[in-house]
């Protein structure tokens, strides 16, 4: 493994940009934001001069992954309770069930609701 140069940004590279790499990368922000000093070496500079992230994932939509995409049918729905969608809030986006009553409000209560709803709050998010 090559040493970093003095100075040279730390480089993250995110294979895939579905949900979970969302979450990790808003849970990063937060982190670097709220960090009291820089990350790697004092007097380095500010988190954001030390790291650089690449994101790689072949969809059009970061965030919402293959099973999220914006195209599906209204038929296909989650399969799994819409609480997985509820990760710890990093930032400042509403949750799924906020963001449904206000952009889906029939949707609001709805434990499964259609993937492609998702992948839109996915991709907003």
């Amino acid at each position: 493994m090559a040493e970093r140069a003095p100075g040279a940004p730390l480089r993250l590279v995110v294979i895939g940009a579905g949900p979970k790499a969302l979450f990790a990368l808003e849970e990063l922000a937060a982190l670097l934001v709220g960090h009291p000093e820089p990350v790697g070496r004092p007097g380095a500079g500010s988190p954001r001069e030390l790291l650089e992230i690449t994101v790689l994932d072949p969809g059009e939509h970061p965030g919402t992954g293959a099973a999220y995409d914006l195209s599906q049918p209204p038929e296909l729905r989650l399969n799994v309770g819409s609480g997985i969608l509820d990760a710890p809030a990093a930032g400042a986006f509403a949750s799924f069930p906020d963001w449904a009553a206000r952009e889906h409000p029939e949707l609001a209560e709805e434990p499964y609701p259609p993937r492609a709803v998702v992948g839109r709050y996915l991709t907003e998010r």
